[in-house]
């Protein structure tokens, strides 16, 4: 079966347009936009509630025949929305959100950023760094980073200290306010990971209106690699998240699906892809790990 309408829906988290996280959607946006393109689908962007009516978007975008498909970048889709899906037999797969490990007949794309914390949190120890902070937000990604930090540390043989983490809500203003009301505890690190590049930029102008250098007080790891990475002073060492290759790949599994209805989702069809450490300035070098 061939696509009949030429649109692709994308369910984005609810906070996806806001200033602190706009940049990396847009990145993210970019690449599903090209990959539909070239197969002259259009790309429709929506969240998961409408903010006015409070309506279901899945459930009406599907109702309306709008759609050939759907990738869902969002965790919270709840247990009658996909039973709705399935029974609505619109193809989707989750994308770039780890969905739950129960649901075993969708498909899924997503980063392992487990792996993306034990990098970031590994560099800094290799550094020399032991007294490491993180900046962490509330979501299922983000406690996979910490657990990727936790892990790092333990291999290192540092116990894991609960006072290390903070949770900067993955804002700039919130992050910038914290390293200020906790001046003291960021000054005695030598180390902090940052979990998105965002709360990164905030920890650094914040160290460095108080005096401190960076790297040669303290060195200062990100998440995301957006692009002002390369260009704030110093340069952002950050994890690189594998947008393209994480892109073309969800792109080219939904498009089996809407061309052939007959295909149906692997079992256990979880197919993660591991980001790439990026070094640069604010670790005192330059290079991609």
């Amino acid at each position: 079966m061939t696509k009949k309408r030429g649109i692709v829906g994308v369910i984005y988290p609810k906070n996806y347009d806001s200033f602190d996280v706009f940049q990396y959607y847009m990145i993210l946006n970019n690449e599903l936009r090209k990959q539909l393109e070239e197969n002259d689908i259009d790309l429709i962007v929506s969240i998961l509630e409408n903010r006015s009516t409070k309506k279901n978007n899945i459930i009406r975008l599907v109702n309306q025949q709008k759609l050939d498909g759907l990738l869902i970048a969002d965790t919270d889709v709840d247990a009658d929305t996909l039973k709705f899906l399935k029974r609505s037999k619109i193809p989707f797969v989750f994308f770039h959100e780890l969905i739950d490990s129960d649901l075993n007949d969708v498909d899924g794309f997503y980063v392992d950023h487990i792996k993306g914390g034990y990098m970031a949190c590994k560099h800094l120890l290799d550094l020399g760094c032991k007294n490491i902070i993180t900046i962490n937000n509330t979501g299922t990604q983000f406690d996979l980073r910490t657990e990727g930090y936790k892990k790092a540390l333990e291999e290192k043989g540092i116990k894991f200290n609960e006072n290390m983490v903070y949770n900067g809500k993955q804002n700039f203003a919130v992050t910038s306010e914290l390293v200020k009301n906790n001046l003291e505890k960021f000054k005695k690190s030598d180390g902090i990971f940052a979990q998105n590049d965002l709360m990164a930029f905030a920890v650094i102008e914040a160290l460095k209106l108080s005096g401190m250098r960076i790297p040669e007080d303290v060195r200062v790891v990100g998440y995301d690699d957006i692009e002002i990475s390369r260009y704030i002073n110093p340069k952002l060492t950050t994890v690189q998240q594998p947008i393209n290759e994480m892109s073309i790949s969800a792109c080219k599994r939904l498009l089996e699906l809407i061309q052939n209805r007959e295909v149906v989702p692997k079992k256990n069809n979880k197919n993660v892809f591991t980001p790439k450490l990026i070094i640069r300035d604010s670790c005192g070098a330059s290079g991609a790990l």
